[in-house]
């Protein structure tokens, strides 16, 4: 047949002619597309339905005849409409296609009745297309596509309609009627039919490509051999997996030429023996082949499955050909597994075993060799009730009777319990079963002898620690950031919960402050930092039955990851008697300097009394005389009066110097300590030529917080030790009291730390000798001096560290060029912080 009717204009034009002429009927159509289809093979596709609508065309003298092809019923066509034109498109636009028809329902609906359709549209008088009835769509269809006559058939196929077939003209032809329509019907038919066939033949193609595919992809072939004749044919993959000649067939001594097969006996073998049993019965061989591409995967694993299949003829068998590569790699995988968990778990003291639940029995399947290093012997039997039972600790019989039962009742059981060894002795052992669905449970041992050991030792450790907390002489708690105290130790709870009797309950660490110190714990809790978790302070307490005690804490904080403050431990130790005792060593070395300003004093005393004396003597004369009026009486005896003040400022100064510190610490000012260490040697240093002299340098009010008289010693100390040296030095210059052109000098100035805080800095500087390399770092230790014996205490300068210390400042001492120089740092408060 031509590729186009086009092809043959004689043809063309002896239909034209016969159409012409009325001679041709829609009969002569119909056998004329019989006849092409019939010559037609499915696999040719849409070609002869191409030649099949130039026929049509040609026949009918149409513009255009299309078939629509319905892509979601049929395969086999690539596009899903086939045209032929006599001219260009009617309409080009691409909304207009022939799938407008099936758009609408009269064309369902003529599918539906299976009867052919004919619609004309004739213009009016006016020159306007007016439309004989015609269904809307339709009409609008045609409008659309400036068509005025239009056959469409439908195409069915067993009840299933595949498309349409479309015949147009852009005139008007009343000889297409109804009788035509229906004389042309089984064209529809035959095209119907050659598409179903065309699809058949697809789907079975697609089929057979679908199993090639699948044969291919899963690495599967087919070899048959026929015992009979000795013949063998191989299909697929396996002419390259084997190695085997592109013929396909040969005979069974072929597989022992086969290029990729190392040992093809097995091979022969499975043949042979499954062509001598029964019909039906399948057999295996596994078999390894070399790498017959040279891909680099060295061997791979397949399974051949015969099975002898009985012919009308004579007998075969058939040998499918499967590639167990991975499973052969898996199943070596998991021995390599296998042996390298049996390891592990032999060195990590494990056992594993599975076994079956048989009602209150458990019966294993398989027990690791791991066991003989839990007990020092192998017991394969030994998830056994009645074996784990003669190996447990007496004691711990009472958890393996409930082991079966908890495992029936939950699924699952763990415990730790002791075994016994093959030495006698006992092991810790936890043991772990799961269910595993159907019966099955799986379950481990687990030798935990170290870590109960070190459990114990731990625990043993924390009875230790715990009663060396209780028995602590020191005061121990925990509190949280809410202040409530989570845990106390014994010395705590009797001195300062056990008292409060029926208070107890909900006693916080806020509770057991002094009010005062109340209102600073934020600030001072705030001072604790993750770099700096220590602070260290003195509270002076009331202790339910003892009284006020100085009780000095050491608080340690907590924190989390993030930082946040989470507890606070304190531990508290008496130092009552300490600080007595310090109170006292303070005492004692100011009675010492008291000593040591004795004589001094006594000549400042003495003078006033030598005034009053002389006063009184000449006031006593004059009367005698007769000489002594009212107004020299008078004056005689005012200046009596101020030398008694005087001698009464001097005594009450050393009575205050001398009385014992209040131990409470009050806010006082650094400048009238200055003085009042001034009024007390002032007169005496200067009366020897030693000049004293005080600069103010400071800022603000001047205020730190202590015990002023404890300040006027340390000033003291400091000036009388300046003072001795310069005296030492002139002793040896062999002018021992008279001291003029020597200098003391005491300074106030405002600093701050390297934190930022104000401080008051006191200077107290000399003209004298200067500190020996020796003794500078000596200064400041109990009973270190540099004066002669009976001279010194050597408690000043410790006495003085002390102190400044207990104040919260710091004492130095250097050498300068004029002489020595001791500096006294303090903390400066204001009053609106305390």
């Amino acid at each position: 047949m031509p590729e186009s009717y086009d092809s043959h204009p004689h043809q063309a034009s002896a239909w034209r002619e016969d159409y012409a002429h009325g001679s041709v009927r829609a009969s002569a159509i119909v056998s004329e597309c019989a006849h092409l289809l019939s010559l037609a093979p499915p696999a040719t596709g849409a070609g002869p339905l191409r030649r099949l609508a130039g026929v049509l065309g040609q026949a009918l003298q149409a513009d255009h005849v299309v078939i629509h092809l319905d892509q979601g019923e049929i395969s086999g066509f690539p596009e899903s409409a086939v045209h032929w034109h006599l001219h260009p498109p009617l309409q080009s636009s691409e909304r207009l296609t022939p799938r407008a028809y099936e758009q609408t329902r009269d064309w369902q609906r003529m599918l539906d009745t299976l009867s052919p359709g004919v619609w004309l549209r004739q213009p009016d008088r006016s020159g306007i297309d007016q439309a004989v009835p015609l269904p809307k769509t339709v009409e609008g269809v045609m409008a659309e596509r400036r068509v005025r006559s239009l056959l469409l058939f439908p195409l069915v196929s067993g009840g299933r309609p595949l498309g349409m077939l479309a015949v147009e003209q852009a005139g008007i032809r009343e000889d297409w009627d109804d009788s035509l329509a229906r004389g042309l019907m089984p064209v529809g038919c035959l095209v119907a039919g050659y598409i179903a066939q065309v699809g058949l033949v697809q789907e079975r193609r697609g089929e057979a490509e679908r199993y090639q595919g699948l044969i291919t992809l899963g690495g599967l072939g087919q070899l048959v051999w026929w015992p009979g004749p000795d013949r063998l044919q191989w299909f697929g993959p396996a002419t390259r997996v084997l190695g085997l000649p592109p013929s396909g067939q040969g005979h069974l001594a072929q597989l022992e030429r086969a290029g990729a097969l190392p040992d093809a006996a097995p091979v022969v073998s499975g043949f042979r023996d499954a062509a001598a049993g029964a019909v039906g019965l399948e057999s295996e061989v596994r078999v390894a082949v070399s790498d017959p591409r040279g891909t680099g995967q060295g061997r791979r694993w397949y399974q051949l499955r015969f099975r002898r299949e009985s012919g009308s003829q004579e007998d075969r068998v058939l040998a499918v050909l499967y590639e167990i590569t991975g499973e052969v790699e898996a199943r070596e995988a998991h021995r390599v597994s296998a042996y390298a968990l049996e390891s592990v778990a032999e060195k990590a003291g494990i056992t594993f075993y599975s076994a079956r639940l048989e009602g209150h029995r458990l019966l294993p399947d398989y027990v690791s060799s791991s066991s003989e290093g839990l007990l020092g012997q192998a017991v394969r039997n030994l998830p056994a009730q009645e074996r784990l039972s003669s190996l447990t600790h007496p004691a711990d019989l009472a958890i393996i009777k409930e082991r079966v039962k908890q495992l029936q009742r939950e699924g699952q059981f763990s415990a730790i319990y002791r075994l016994r060894t093959a030495d006698g002795g006992y092991r810790w052992v936890y043991e772990g079963v799961q269910s595993a669905g159907g019966g099955n449970v799986v379950g481990m041992f687990w030798d935990v002898t170290r870590r109960q050991q070190l459990e114990q030792a731990i625990a043993d450790s924390e009875r230790r620690y715990k009663a060396i907390v209780d028995d602590a002489p020191a005061f121990i708690c925990r509190y949280t950031t809410d202040f409530r105290i989570v845990f106390h130790n014994t010395a705590f709870f009797e001195s300062f919960i056990e008292p409060l009797q029926g208070e107890q309950d909900g006693v916080t660490w806020l509770d057991l402050l002094p009010e005062e110190e109340r209102v600073g714990i934020g600030d001072r809790l705030g001072q604790l930092t993750p770099l700096s978790p220590i602070i260290s302070y003195e509270l002076r307490m009331q202790v339910p039955g003892r009284g006020v005690r100085w009780v000095t804490w050491s608080e340690r904080g907590f924190f989390s990851d993030d930082g946040d403050l989470l507890e606070v431990q304190a531990v508290g130790h008496d130092n009552t008697e300490i600080k007595s005792a310090q109170e006292k060593l303070i005492h004692a070395a100011k009675m010492a300097t008291v000593g040591e300003m004795a004589t001094g004093v006594a000549h400042e005393i003495n003078q006033p009394l030598n005034v009053i004396k002389m006063a009184s003597f000449n006031a006593r004369r004059n009367l005698a005389k007769g000489e002594a009026g009212l107004e020299q009486v008078g004056k005689k005896l005012d200046r009596i009066i101020g030398q008694v003040e005087r001698a009464a400022a001097i005594i009450q100064q050393m009575r205050v110097f001398g009385r014992k510190s209040d131990p409470e610490a009050r806010l006082f000012s650094v400048v009238a300590a200055i003085e009042d260490a001034l009024v007390l040697i002032q007169e005496q240093f200067t009366g020897n030529g030693l000049q004293v002299t005080f600069e103010d340098r400071a800022r603000g009010a001047c205020q730190v917080l202590g015990n002023q008289d404890q300040l006027v010693q340390v000033l003291l100390n400091l000036m009388i030790n300046s003072r001795d040296a310069i005296r030492e030095r002139a002793r040896e210059q062999g002018n021992a009291e008279y001291l003029q052109g020597e200098w003391i000098t005491l300074k106030l100035e405002s600093i701050d730390d390297d934190g930022g805080r104000e401080m008051l800095r006191i200077r107290v500087q000399d003209s004298g000798p200067g500190i020996s390399d020796a003794a500078l770092g000596h200064l400041f230790d109990p009973f270190f001096t540099t004066k002669e014996v009976g001279e010194g205490t050597g408690l000043g300068l410790s006495v003085s560290f002390g102190i400044v210390k207990s104040m919260g400042g710091v004492i130095s001492a250097r050498n300068t060029d004029a002489g020595a120089e001791f500096t006294v740092d303090l903390p400066a408060v204001e009053e609106r912080t305390l």
